[in-house]
């Protein structure tokens, strides 16, 4: 019961370690994720700013609309757990190469849920595209850190 204990606290320590390194890996390219980020939140704010009457059918859809924008952030989180729960240490196992391989399908499953979600999402489509492609900018950056995790060759 200890090891099963101990290894999922280290799985979990893991998984927030890669996490903090995908969100230095963002940092340290500050010139790519500025941008991205700034262009969301301009967006966002412009969409904010129309006003239309909300009925309760048109508030129930915005919010729905809403919650499905988040949807590839969920592949962003996958991508880190996969790092987090696959943690090669150099010295003791072996390397995991499909996880790299489920990555890569990862990544790829980007592209069509991004073009769905714009597709659903009519009246914020200039919005949700930057969301997407700063959601994809995310999920780059935890790919590479989790393939530098699994594989155990850091820079």
């Amino acid at each position: 019961m200890f090891a099963i204990l101990s290894n999922i606290s280290e799985s979990l320590g893991n998984i927030f370690a890669v996490g903090i390194l995908t969100v230095a890996i963002m940092v340290a390219v500050w010139f790519v994720t500025l941008p991205l980020f700034a262009l969301c939140l301009y967006l966002w704010h412009i969409q904010k700013n129309k006003v239309r009457k909300i009925t309760r059918q048109s508030f129930v859809n915005q919010h729905f609309l809403k919650s499905l924008c988040l949807i590839p952030f969920f592949v962003s989180l996958c991508i880190v757990t996969l790092g987090g729960i696959f943690w090669r240490n150099p010295s003791h196992s072996i390397a995991h190469s499909w996880v790299i391989n489920v990555v890569n399908i990862l990544l790829l499953m980007h592209l069509p849920i991004s073009i769905t979600v714009i597709w659903i999402a009519k009246q914020y489509r200039p919005f949700v595209a930057s969301l997407s492609v700063l959601q994809f900018w995310i999920s780059l950056c935890a790919a590479f850190v989790t393939g530098m995790s699994t594989t155990g060759s850091w820079l």
